[in-house]
């Protein structure tokens, strides 16, 4: 394996071996080609006749700030701990279920959400053969190609981070060949769609209300051929080409969506397809060609992607798929994870519907750490940074918990939160009760310097969450009175029980 921390050099990339290759289109979203810009993502679909790009756009968040604190919380850790020393296990999570966790219900407190679906429909094409779904992620970009009526056809899609654009481009070798329709929606059917002027946009308030505003736009730019605006879609008819842009921007930084929107398809529709894609290909192969690695040789390659897994299920030893997985994490970190935006949360950005698993949020009990475990390994150290800079946009919540729950110094978060940066515990005692959250983050934190050797970005950043997170646990300490051991507790290990000694039922906590 080549490519060091801190060198920055593309290397030579394996491009002929980096593709994820179908014969079919995705028969659901779990199937469907992600691309993605760190913000700006897509699940493309493949469809023929019906195409479908399901979108999603990192701050499509419902809920808003607040605060959700047991007012019985400060005067309880005491009782709970002389509990747990006493060995009276059920009693002290009965009275930390009453009196420390909070009462409002994780799913009922916020969710991310999908941005809409964007659906091309091509009523012209009847009979299809050759048909390939592919996304090439040494150039991050999903395409589709087949032939059909003695046309044949291609569509490629790529989400660019300098562009800030998803970019999509419709194409047939013979003139006149291109006719199709182009429609925004979004499940709930609560947003404000229109076509006109040769674009559609799309807001809405999301969350009935509670949440934030989104705003998306769509431009298409045919060549050749007419463009009639329809109400609520745009027709494209008898084309030779046509090139698409849309862009998306909530008020979860307080700017206004509709403004910022517009002027990006203003910007990026101005410039050539060409000058885009280029653009859009150094910037992504500056971080992906960072490292190549190198297992060997197989011949997996002339097989479809879903082919290649069931013959390694069935024992083949496919380095090159091994291969083709390790730079498909790597892929997936640069799409979802860029800095100045937010971290890549349970499902990276891409999430369909209005009720994802989860909510899709920010797990601090390992998955998000899990999330940028290979960004220094594999050479990706920056894109960490959305992460630390989402740990230090929770510092001010997880000051006031630590005060207001716990009575102590420093900064504490439980098992998960959400954009809005809530840190106090809720939920249930086998998951709820562990304030560890941002004191595990920060080895993750303490891994970017060692692989960047940043001292600056260290001492003004990294370092003040480290040095809260450790003041917290300093004070969270406390003298076991059998042995005279500090220990820490009440402590879990996130949704794990054990048998309480003598029978008498399970219990999640203890004193550590």
């Amino acid at each position: 394996m080549s490519g060091f921390p801190g060198h920055y050099s593309p290397l030579k990339a394996q491009s002929s071996d980096l593709i994820l290759w179908y014969n079919r289109p995705a028969a659901d979203w779990n199937e469907a080609l992600p691309v993605g810009n760190g913000s700006l993502g897509a699940m493309v679909f493949g469809g023929p006749v019906t195409e479908r790009l399901q979108l999603n756009e990192e701050s499509v968040w419902t809920g808003q700030p607040g605060r959700h604190i047991n007012p019985a919380a400060k005067g309880t850790l005491p009782g709970v701990r002389k509990l747990l020393f006493e060995g009276k296990y059920r009693e002290a999570e009965e009275l930390a279920r009453k009196n420390i966790m909070g009462t409002i219900r994780r799913d009922g407190l916020s969710s991310y959400q999908t941005l809409g679906d964007l659906t091309l429909f091509f009523p012209t094409i009847k009979g299809i053969s050759g048909y390939r779904r592919e996304l090439d992620i040494d150039k991050a970009v999903a395409s589709v190609s087949f032939a059909s009526g003695g046309v044949n056809y291609h569509r490629e899609v790529f989400s660019s981070y300098p562009a800030r654009s998803l970019v999509m481009k419709i194409s047939g070798d013979k003139p006149g060949s291109v006719t199709f329709s182009a429609r925004l929606s979004r499940p709930g059917n609560k947003a404000d769609i229109k076509a006109e002027n040769g674009i559609i946009t799309m807001s809405e308030q999301v969350g009935d209300g509670n949440g934030v505003k989104m705003f998306t736009v769509l431009k298409i730019l045919p060549k050749g051929g007419e463009l009639i605006s329809l109400g609520d879609s745009l027709s494209i008819r008898k084309a030779d080409e046509a090139v698409l842009f849309l862009t998306a921007a909530t008020d979860y930084s307080g700017d206004d969506p509709r403004e910022i929107s517009l002027k990006r398809i203003e910007k990026t529709a101005g410039r050539s397809y060409r000058e885009i894609f280029d653009e859009h290909l150094a910037d992504y192969r500056a971080l992906f060609r960072r490292v190549e690695i190198d297992l060997g040789s197989s011949a997996g390659g002339f097989f479809t992607t879903d082919a290649r897994l069931t013959a390694m299920q069935n024992g083949y030893t496919d380095t090159d798929l091994i291969e083709l997985y390790f730079q498909f994490g790597r892929y997936l970190l640069i799409s979802s994870s860029r800095p100045g935006g937010l971290p890549a949360n349970l499902q990276g950005i891409w999430a369909d519907g209005l009720k994802p698993p989860w909510s899709a949020d920010y797990h601090i009990n390992i998955n998000i750490q899990m999330n940028y475990w290979p960004a220094g390994p594999t050479n990706l150290n920056e894109l960490q940074e959305p992460f630390i800079d989402f740990m230090n946009a929770l510092r001010p919540n997880a000051r006031q918990t630590a005060r207001e729950v716990y009575g102590m110094n420093g900064i504490v978060a439980h098992y998960t939160t959400d954009v809005w940066h809530y840190t106090e515990p809720f939920g249930a005692i086998v998951y709820g009760m562990w304030p560890m959250g941002i004191a595990w983050s920060c080895q993750n934190i303490w891994d970017h310097f060692l692989f960047g050797g940043d001292v600056e970005y260290l001492r003004s950043k990294s370092y003040p969450i480290m040095k809260e997170a450790a003041e917290f646990c300093l004070d969270w300490l406390v003298k076991d009175p059998a042995t005279g051991y500090l220990v820490s507790g009440p402590s879990v290990s996130p949704e794990n029980s054990f048998k309480i000694p003598g029978g008498s039922g399970n219990a999640s906590m203890v004193m550590g």
